[in-house]
């Protein structure tokens, strides 16, 4: 494959309806690398660790859920059953020597639909936020991980086809330059 100057990594959500480091800082790069090499798939690395999960609910009451980037719970209608819902976690860092002069910006999507793969129910997802927001820059040693929370909010229809729901979301990390 070759060299791509964004990197999309996708996630799989899970919603059950159950009704039915610190390091010393290296020394500066002789040269600060050109933005495009920094977002390089060899050397930008993103790690999904943990997946968007809206938990497990009965879907007798519409409306919505809510799972924040620091893994609250907000919801009005439904309610969860346990402790069953988290925020999604991706590991971001870049391999490449000088690439932490160029912020990482976060995109994400405007909403996804997930749906129940044995009946076609299908259920949307919106408002995605994440933490650190919108862009943050990678430490200045090579290898350094930051890890990026993603929350969203689940929409629910009140009498929701019971089933397992599971879809993927397109988000994208890349290096951005901001200089004139």
């Amino acid at each position: 494959m070759l060299p791509i100057s964004k990197f999309s990594c996708w996630c799989l959500f899970a919603v059950i309806a159950l009704f039915s480091a610190h390091a010393n800082a290296a020394p500066p790069p002789a040269q600060t690398p050109n933005v495009n090499k920094c977002n390089n798939k060899n050397s930008l690395s993103i790690l999904p660790v943990t997946d968007l999960s809206f938990g497990a609910y009965d879907g007798t009451t519409g409306g919505t859920i809510t799972v924040t980037p620091d893994g609250a719970v907000i919801t009005s209608g439904p309610d969860i059953a346990g402790n069953t819902a988290n925020a999604a976690a991706f590991e971001v860092s870049n391999t490449e020597d000088g690439c932490h002069v160029y912020p990482v910006e976060i995109i994400l999507p405007a909403s996804t639909t997930i749906t129940e793969p044995g009946t076609g129910a299908a259920m949307t997802i919106s408002t995605f936020t994440s933490s650190p927001e919108n862009q943050f820059t990678l430490g200045s040693t090579p290898g350094s991980v930051t890890t990026v929370y993603i929350g969203a909010t689940l929409t629910s229809a009140p009498t929701q086809t019971g089933g397992i729901y599971a879809g993927p979301f397109d988000i994208t990390f890349e290096h951005i330059d901001l200089t004139p």
